[in-house]
């Protein structure tokens, strides 16, 4: 389960929470999101959902890490 926020930004307000799949429109670089399975790593690619809100791609499998041949937004 992960949040889904209003704008690319871990401070950005949540707006729901996700759990199961999801469609992603496009991605996009924003502020980073810290890997709690990798210690000191962090992930500044968001995934843009059909409702408009992001997602960081650190929590959806979109096939591979980073922009992998979706839309940018």
């Amino acid at each position: 389960m992960s949040t889904d926020n209003y704008s690319p930004d871990s401070n950005s307000p949540v707006v729901g929470r996700v759990s199961g799949s999801v469609d992603v429109v496009c991605q996009t670089t924003g502020s980073a999101a810290i890997a709690d399975m990798s210690p000191g790593s962090s992930y500044n690619i968001w995934d843009q959902l059909q409702d408009g809100n992001y997602i960081n791609d650190l929590y959806v499998h979109t096939g591979a890490c980073g922009f992998n041949g979706l839309p940018r937004c």
